[in-house]
């Protein structure tokens, strides 16, 4: 029976785990990939975003530099005669220039508001991080702007600082730089042809001027005039505009990037460029980016920082673009619901299994015991059927022979109690099945009970005085109840049985039988003078085949149902009853508590 128990509780632990463990896995992996399928989603996304504002950008840039292109060459010359006071340019429908764009700190300040030199606002982004223009003279390897002599600024005062400081930023900075790029050297004259071939320059445009106005920007630079008129018109030179070339500058003050082109009238090379502020175009591109950031992440633009994202185009390759997720993780709210509800679940199933598994594990013990009391049970009932039938067939046969002369009448006796103490037995036995089957049946009627229970007691006087005990009662009232006779006869038996198994290592043994009554309930006590129960043993007394001691080796008779039927027929009289603890001296016993009744009738038992 155990080995079956301990296989059957395995086979149901294997099962249950088995489930769980793949749901466990599954609900795990479910979740990863969600998790893995949401930020690939959104990584996706934030690609689109990336490769979807470069491609603006570059636009915009495109534009810009198609502006650029466009520019005359005088746009990098001053604008004004300093004798004449009269503007030379801009003529009419000419563009207009970019003011020079300075601070006392950085170059990144816009000094002057202009018209951008671009249709519309398409290349404002890029506009706005220049410091301004530049022409670069490769025969005196000096610098020139369109800021020299007297142009309008709006805040005049300032432009002498301003312009120094310009035009040292050029010296100091820009010319390094070109002069390594055109391979320029501070001896000898300048290889105008090498210097082109050096450069890799592709002419994009031709133009012509007239040769006056090419000669008064020279007067205006302060420097003779340069240019001759050319073998094609006394009046026109021929003008080539040639590509862009970038660079880029990091230096310790800040950084930089710098454009310059060649402009070859007719035999004059002129070096024309402009320089932008790096942290100023971070900042234009960081406000074009600000409105566009997705909720669950973001752009995010750096400077020289190869680590960062993928680098921008030609020639802004030292700015790198990258996306980042939110680190609040808001983007994954979906999968953090779904989570918690899988979390949830799975306590629950947890929970709900620690219990089965409890309850089971209660059930399947309970069962054993429930067994192993059975087979007690089995056990005792063939030991206590056969001790009564042994003696009423001895004393049967002594009486048959003859072997009896004189001691008759005590050997009816014998056999009278040997037979009551097994109608009781099988009594017993018969009234729990009833019970188990719900087939009991009870008969109430009124009883008096100090009438009743010392009548019961007294018809079993030879019975329990021939074990040794002697019989005490204390009647202090005589209250009626409402119970069945009968059962009221086995509850009361059986507690007498139970005191003469237990209750005879007292020196003088004796059963006590107390009747007490208040207002409203009627009491009965039945208790020994016996060594009592043990206290573990307390809430076991009124199990089914419990017996306070082993099977093997115990000296009481007994089936162990006797105080469990006392119970059953107790709650089917509607009382109540409980352990009683005598004061006076050790023992066991039960106290009884009926509902009285308050009006008797004649017809009291």
């Amino acid at each position: 029976m155990k080995n079956r128990i301990v296989r059957t509780f395995s086979i149901y632990v294997v099962l249950i785990i088995i489930p769980v463990a793949t749901l466990l896995y599954q609900g795990f992996r479910s979740l990863r990939l969600h998790r893995e399928q949401l930020e690939s989603s959104l990584i996706s996304q934030l690609e689109q975003a990336r490769a979807q504002f470069r491609r603006d950008l570059f636009e915009k840039w495109r534009l810009f530099l198609e502006e650029e292109r466009k520019r005359d060459y005088s746009h990098y010359q001053p604008t004004i005669f300093p004798d004449e006071g009269r503007f030379f340019f801009p003529e009419p429908g000419a563009m207009e220039r970019s003011p020079l764009q300075l601070e006392p700190n950085h170059f990144a300040y816009l000094l002057e508001s202009s018209a951008p030199s671009v249709s519309g606002q398409e290349g404002l982004i890029f506009k706005n991080s220049l410091i301004g223009y530049f022409e670069f003279d490769i025969h005196s390897q000096t610098f020139y702007t369109p800021y020299d002599q007297s142009t309008p600024f709006t805040n005049a005062k300032d432009t002498p600082k301003l312009l120094d400081r310009f035009r040292n930023f050029l010296n100091g900075v820009i010319q390094p730089s070109i002069r390594d790029e055109l391979r320029l050297s501070g001896d000898g004259p300048v290889n105008v042809r090498g210097l082109l071939l050096n450069l890799k320059m592709r002419r994009y445009q031709k133009t012509y001027v007239r040769a006056d106005r090419a000669i008064e920007l020279d007067r205006l630079r302060g420097l003779p005039p340069q240019i001759r008129p050319g073998t094609r018109s006394s009046s026109n030179l021929e003008v080539s505009y040639y590509d862009f070339k970038f660079d880029t500058l990091n230096q310790s003050e800040g950084k930089y990037i710098y454009g310059f082109r060649t402009v070859i009238i007719h035999d004059d090379v002129r070096i024309q460029g402009f320089v932008f502020d790096v942290l100023r175009l971070l900042q234009e591109i960081q406000s074009m980016i600000e409105p566009l950031q997705p909720e669950f992440g973001s752009l995010v633009i750096a400077a020289f920082d190869s680590r960062s994202g993928a680098p921008l185009f030609e020639p802004f390759n030292v700015l790198t673009m990258d996306f980042n997720l939110n680190e609040d993780e808001t983007y994954l709210e979906s999968y953090y619901a779904e989570r918690q509800r899988f979390f949830l679940t799975m306590a629950f199933l947890f929970v709900a299994l620690i219990a089965s598994t409890i309850h089971m594990t209660r059930l399947l013990t309970a069962e054993n015991q429930l067994a192993a009391k059975k087979n007690d049970f089995v056990s005792a009932v063939t030991h206590e059927l056969k001790a009564p039938l042994t003696s009423i067939r001895l004393y049967a046969e002594l009486l048959e022979e003859g072997w009896a002369k004189g001691k008759e009448m005590k050997y009816y006796r014998y056999i009278h109690s040997e037979t009551i103490r097994l109608a009781r037995l099988v009594t017993n036995i018969l009234d729990f099945a009833r019970l188990e089957r719900g087939e009991f049946k009870l008969n109430p009627k009124p009883i008096k009970l100090h009438t009743f229970i010392k009548e019961t007691v007294e018809s079993w006087r030879f019975w329990l005085e021939e074990n040794g005990f002697r019989i005490h009662y204390d009647f202090r009232g005589s209250p009626s109840i409402n119970a069945d006779p009968d059962s009221l006869i086995q509850i009361v038996y059986n507690l007498c049985d139970n005191a003469l198994k237990y209750g005879h290592s007292a020196e003088t043994p004796t059963i006590y039988v107390i009747i007490d009554e208040t207002d409203d309930e009627a009491i009965l006590i039945i208790h020994d003078n016996g060594a009592g129960v043990k206290k573990e043993e307390e809430e076991k007394v009124f199990q089914r085949f419990f017996r306070g001691e082993d099977e093997m080796t115990r000296e009481n008779t007994g089936t162990g149902l006797g105080l469990a039927l006392v119970e059953e027929l107790v709650t089917k009289n509607e009382a109540t009853m409980k352990i009683y603890y005598p004061t006076a001296h050790s023992g066991f016993g039960i106290q009884f508590t009926f509902p009285k009744l308050l009006a008797q009738t004649d017809d009291d038992a």
